[in-house]
């Protein structure tokens, strides 16, 4: 009886252990098919170029009058070796006659003191504004008009910027 038993205990546990080693299996290609599907398509965007000629600042004028200079301005930014730096990144757009009021600049490091995978930079014109962009590693640029954020709608860059001025 006690043989029997066990016989039947050892059939019951093998049951089990190919029930659910099926049910792993059945799970395992369920998952698969979940991962299927339409890769999302990647937008076309413009690319970007910086005006050969030389552009200059328009005193008074639009954001769209200054895109040539500010992109100019990018573009030799983004040809610098070694790090960026923020204050120096803004400081090549004052240069050349942005107002140093209307810039935002990103910090160029990260919380663990590592260099940032993107810089951004922007100007103020009224309710729009000139943001940029340098990726550090391919040191590639984007820069776009986009309208003013935040509350006040006096910011062209939400989050931690560094301070350009001292006050």
């Amino acid at each position: 009886m006690l043989k029997k038993h066990l016989q039947n205990r050892k059939s019951g546990l093998r049951s089990a252990a190919t029930v659910a080693s099926a049910a792993v299996i059945a799970v395992s290609l369920a998952g698969c098919s979940l991962l299927d599907g339409p890769t999302p398509e990647r937008p076309d965007r413009p690319v970007v170029v910086a005006p050969d000629e030389e552009a200059t600042y328009v005193e008074g004028g639009s954001a769209e009058d200054n895109l040539p200079v500010f992109l100019k301005t990018l573009s030799d930014a983004s040809k610098q070796e070694g790090a960026f730096e923020s204050r120096a990144l803004a400081q090549r757009f004052i240069d050349v006659g942005f107002a140093v009021e209307s810039m935002q600049v990103s910090q160029d490091r990260t919380k663990t003191d590592l260099e940032t995978e993107s810089m951004f930079v922007s100007a103020r014109f009224g309710e729009q504004c000139l943001v940029g962009q340098i990726v550090t590693a391919d040191r590639t640029i984007e820069a776009e008009i986009m309208p003013t954020v935040g509350p006040d709608n006096d910011l062209c860059l939400i989050g931690k910027t560094e301070p350009l001025t001292d006050e």
